[in-house]
């Protein structure tokens, strides 16, 4: 986490691309989605 809350990712397949930066709300949701917590997401 940077220090103005935001994520910072980086591509493992291609580390010299710039990362991308999301705030950490939008972070938060899309793990949510990934683990089938968010709404209408089937869990699995």
């Amino acid at each position: 986490m940077l220090a103005d809350g935001r994520v910072a990712l980086r591509d493992s397949k291609n580390p010299a691309a710039p990362a991308h930066v999301l705030p950490a709300r939008a972070w938060t949701r899309f793990n949510a989605a990934i683990k089938g917590d968010a709404v209408g997401c089937p869990a699995g």
